[in-house]
């Protein structure tokens, strides 16, 4: 377990309430013979539950990588002029739309109601051609 939180019994600690779900201050009350966080107590409802350490979330990776291919794509179609997005429109792969929300995109992936068009903030799926 390479996520071990070594913080002493009756210290503080910022964990997520299984109640509240919401990451709050907790005490910590046992710990195990290793001396790892076992269970914590929420100060704000009082509840003693499990302590669940933060996960690691390799979103980060993700989201660069897909920050880094829009780009690359964006750069190499940088000639095209935008569509503003319609749901009425067809779209073909590599076409440039603007969308209200989400911005700039590039369409990835096309057929005959759904594209796939990668956003600077991440993939999505719209509907085309209805």
């Amino acid at each position: 377990m390479a996520n071990k939180d070594l913080t002493p019994v009756a210290k503080d600690i910022i964990t997520t309430c299984t109640k509240c779900k919401l990451e709050l201050r907790h005490v910590v009350v046992a710990q195990d013979r290793a001396g790892v966080v076992t269970k914590v107590r929420c100060y704000t409802c009082g509840t003693e539950h499990k302590y669940h350490p933060e996960k690691r979330h390799a979103e980060t990776r993700k989201k660069t990588a897909s920050i880094e291919k829009y780009t690359n794509l964006m750069e190499q179609h940088k000639d095209k002029d935008p569509r503003p997005y319609g749901m009425n429109e067809k779209y073909d792969i590599h076409d440039v739309i603007e969308h209200k929300v989400f911005g700039k995109g590039i369409v990835t992936k096309s057929n005959d109601q759904k594209i796939d068009v990668l956003f600077e903030t991440g993939q999505r799926i719209l509907a085309c051609g209805r």
